[in-house]
């Protein structure tokens, strides 16, 4: 890893994805990330609209 990126990790907001290439589990990994992002979304927008 080159200094610079090292440091962009250390010291900036942001998000790591490491994925295989070999096809194996990456599919259904994302598949479940994707997932659970959109039901935090309904969630959101259900708590969201009885509050007000």
């Amino acid at each position: 890893m080159k200094q610079n990126q090292l440091e962009k990790i250390k010291n900036e907001q942001g998000f790591i994805a490491a994925l295989d290439q070999s096809g194996g589990s990456t599919p259904n990994a994302l598949e479940l990330y994707v997932f659970q992002r959109i039901l935090m979304q309904v969630k959101r927008k259900c708590l969201t609209s009885f509050m007000q």
